[in-house]
C-alpha cells in the first residue's frame, strides 16, 4: 500500500493568519502605514530580549544586511560552521569576503569554539554563531573568543527560537541576531526575516541600509545607495498570527520529539535533539542522530514507507564553490543525522508509525523486509486518496430523486473535460454566473483558469447535476464541488454551488443532501465547511436549511480612522452591495446520514 506521504514540516495557515492578512489587505496604508510590521518588530524584540528590531523581506536578506552593517568587506574573512545554511556563506561572498569553515562541536552540533580558535588569522573580522534545529551554540567561549580578538558576532537563531543557554534565549547574544520566517524554524509564514540588536548605533545602521539609504530627517533625500529590503504588512500580519500561537506550537513540537524519544529509547545507537546541562533545546525540528551512520539508507527506507525526511547536515566546504576543509565531525555527521517529520499537525499515530519504521530499519539493516503496516487512520486516508484519484480518472455517478423525478450527480473525470458536450455546458454556466466566479473582465482567460484548475487539482471533485427531458435526452442544471479534503480534521469544503435559471425548485438542495450522505457514509468524513459572503443571502439561507452553523466570521469592513466613523467597504465584482463579512460555516456529518428521496443508479 502506498500511503499519502507524512510531510516533513507541514504547517498549514490557520484562520488567525488568514484574518490577520485580510485585515492588512483592507487597511488604508496612508493611515496605518506598516502597523503590522511595527507590531511584529516589538513582538520579536520581546522574544529575544532585545531593544531594537528591524523586519526585512527574508532571512537571506537579513543575513546580508547584518554583514554589511557589521562592516564585513572585501578581503575580510569570517568564521562559520560547516553546518550553516549556504545562504550565510553566499552572503559572505556577496560582501567580497571569504568564509572560513570550522568544525562542529559534537555536544551541541553547532560551531565548535576550539575549531573557531584554531582558524583565527589577522584577516578574520567576525564569526557566525548558527544555532541548529532547536539547539544552541556554546555561547560563552565563543563570545570570550570574539572579545579577545575584536571580532563581531552574528547570531543566526532562526531554528532555535525559545532555546535557552544559561537561562538566556537564543537571539540575545550576538552584536546582531537574525531570525527567518520561511522555515524550517518558527514562526513560519513562508517569507520574511528579522534583525535584532541591543546597540542603538547598529540598529540605526541596519535601518538605513535596509531602508534604501534615506535621510532620517527628509525621506526625499538619499544619503547613499542602499537596499530596499522592506517587509510587507501582509507577511508581517501572517507572522504575527504565528507568534500569537508560538507557545502552543512549541508545546506541540516538544510533544512530537518526546513521543519519538519514548518510542525509540530502547534502540541502541540513536538519540534525538541533544541537550546538555547549560542548554534547553526548543525541539523545533526532530533531529535523529545515528551513532554508526546510515542516515541516507534510513531516509530511503522511510521514503518507501511514505515518510518524507531531510538530511540535516551537508558540509559547506564539500560544495564545488569551495575547497574541502579538514572538519571530521561535520563530515561524519553528514551520514549520521536526519530530520524527521515534525510539523505542528503531526498526529500521535503518525509519529508512532515513523518510529516503528525506524525501529524496523535498525532491526533489519542490510536485509529486505516488508514495510510496516501503517495505523488504521493512515490506511483509511490512503484508501480515500486512491478512491478520489480513481474518481477523477474514471468518474462517478450518484443517483437521487427529487419531486418524484430521477436525477444524477456525475463527478467529472479527465475524459469529461475533453468532451465537447460537457465543456459547452460549463462555459455557458460560468458565463451566466461570471459575477460569482470571476474577478476580471477577461472572460476567456478566466474560463481557461477554471479549466486548468479542474485539470490540476489533486483532490477536488466537481459534480454536475443532470436530469432527463421528456424525450429521454440528458439535461444539465448546474454543479457542486467538494475540495480541500483535510484528513486530520476529517473534513472537506463544499464549493462551486451554481444552478442555471429555470432549474427545478429545490434541486440544488436535494443534490447537496446526496453529497452530504456520500461524503459521510462512503468517505467517512465528519464535517463539511462552506465559505459564504455575508451579502449572499440566498446561499446563507440554503446553508442554514441544511444544518450549517457559523464557525468563524471574518469582518471585511475596515475602519479607516482610529477615531471611528469612517469605513471602507469591500465590494466584490458583480455585486451591487458591499460585503461586510465572510462567513465560514460548518455542518456535522454522520456515517449513516438519511438518504430519503435518493437512490444509486
Amino acid at each position: 500500500m502506498t500511503i499519502d506521504p507524512i510531510n516533513f514540516n507541514a504547517a498549514p495557515a490557520d484562520s488567525d493568519e488568514i484574518r490577520n492578512v485580510a485585515d492588512a489587505v483592507a487597511e488604508d496604508r496612508g493611515v496605518f502605514h506598516a502597523r503590522a510590521v511595527l507590531r511584529l518588530q516589538s513582538a520579536m524584540a520581546r522574544i529575544a530580549c532585545r531593544d531594537y528590531a528591524f523586519a526585512v523581506s527574508g532571512r537571506r536578506a537579513a543575513v546580508f544586511l547584518a554583514l554589511r552593517a557589521l562592516g564585513l568587506g572585501s578581503g575580510d574573512e569570517m568564521l562559520l560552521s560547516e553546518g550553516a545554511d549556504f545562504s550565510l556563506a553566499a552572503a559572505v561572498l556577496h560582501c567580497g569576503a571569504v568564509p572560513v569553515f570550522c568544525d562542529l562541536d559534537p555536544r551541541t552540533l553547532c560551531l565548535s569554539p576550539e575549531a573557531a580558535a584554531a582558524r583565527l588569522s589577522p584577516r578574520v573580522k567576525g564569526l557566525a554563531a548558527v544555532h541548529m534545529y532547536g539547539g544552541i551554540c556554546d555561547m560563552h567561549p565563543l563570545l570570550k573568543l570574539a572579545a579577545a580578538h575584536g571580532l563581531f558576532v552574528l547570531e543566526e537563531a532562526g531554528t532555535a527560537v525559545a532555546a535557552l543557554y544559561r537561562g538566556r534565549p537564543a537571539g540575545s547574544f550576538g552584536h546582531l541576531s537574525v531570525f527567518g520566517f520561511n522555515g524550517p524554524g518558527l514562526p513560519d509564514c513562508g517569507v520574511g526575516g528579522m534583525l535584532l540588536s541591543s546597540s542603538r548605533e547598529l540598529a540605526g545602521r541596519v535601518a538605513r541600509l535596509g531602508g534604501e539609504g534615506r535621510n532620517a530627517s527628509n525621506p526625499l533625500i538619499y544619503d547613499f545607495p542602499a537596499y530596499d529590503f522592506a517587509l510587507s504588512d501582509l507577511a508581517a500580519a501572517a507572522a504575527l498570527a504565528c507568534i500569537e500561537d508560538l507557545p502552543e506550537m512549541l508545546g506541540q513540537k516538544a510533544r512530537i520529539v518526546g513521543r519519538y524519544r519514548r518510542r525509540l529509547e530502547d534502540v541502541p545507537g540513536l538519540c534525538l535533539n541533544p541537550e546538555n546541562e547549560e542548554t534547553r533545546n526548543s525541539c523545533i525540528m526532530p533531529l535523529l542522530i545515528m551513532e554508526g551512520g546510515g542516515a541516507g539508507e534510513l531516509a530511503q527506507r522511510l521514503r518507501q514507507c511514505g515518510i518524507v525526511t531531510r538530511p540535516a547536515f551537508y558540509p559547506l566546504s564539500a560544495m564545488p564553490l569551495f575547497k574541502k576543509a579538514d572538519n571530521p565531525t561535520a563530515y561524519a555527521l553528514a551520514d549520521c543525522a536526519l530530520l524527521l517529520p515534525g510539523g505542528v499537525g503531526l498526529s500521535d499515530d503518525e509519529a508512532d508509525y515513523v518510529a516503528a519504521c525506524i525501529k524496523d530499519f535498525m532491526r533489519n539493516k542490510g536485509r529486505e523486509a516488508p514495510v510496516p503496516a501503517p495505523p488504521e487512520r493512515l490506511r483509511r486516508k490512503a484508501d480515500i486518496l486512491k478512491r478520489l484519484g480513481l474518481i477523477r480518472k474514471e468518474g462517478l455517478e450518484l443517483g437521487f430523486r427529487h419531486a418524484g423525478a430521477d436525477y444524477l450527480l456525475r463527478a467529472l473525470s479527465a475524459d469529461d473535460l475533453q468532451n465537447g458536450e460537457f465543456v459547452k455546458f460549463l462555459r455557458e454556466l460560468w458565463m451566466e454566473n461570471r459575477h460569482i466566479l470571476f474577478s476580471s473582465g477577461e472572460a476567456e482567460a478566466d474560463l481557461a483558469r477554471q479549466f486548468d484548475y479542474l485539470r490540476k487539482a489533486g483532490d477536488a471533485l466537481l459534480f454536475v447535476v443532470c436530469g432527463w427531458d421528456e424525450a429521454g435526452g440528458r439535461v444539465f442544471f448546474g454543479h457542486a464541488g467538494l475540495e480541500d479534503f483535510d484528513f486530520r480534521r476529517e473534513s472537506c469544503r463544499m464549493d462551486m454551488l451554481i444552478m442555471r435559471g429555470g432549474a427545478p425548485r429545490g434541486l440544488l438542495a436535494a443534490a447537496c443532501d446526496r453529497l452530504f450522505a456520500w461524503a459521510g457514509t462512503e468517505l467517512g468524513l465528519k464535517r463539511m465547511f462552506n465559505h459564504i459572503s455575508a451579502s449572499n443571502g440566498s446561499s446563507r439561507l440554503l446553508a442554514a436549511a441544511h444544518g450549517f452553523t457559523t464557525w468563524h466570521r471574518m469582518s471585511l469592513l475596515r475602519r479607516l480612522s482610529p477615531q471611528g466613523g469612517h469605513f471602507r467597504p469591500i465590494l466584490r465584482p458583480g455585486r451591487e452591495e458591499p460585503d461586510d463579512a465572510l462567513i465560514i460555516s460548518a455542518k456535522e456529518l454522520t456515517p449513516h446520514m438519511p438518504m430519503s428521496d435518493s437512490r444509486d443508479p
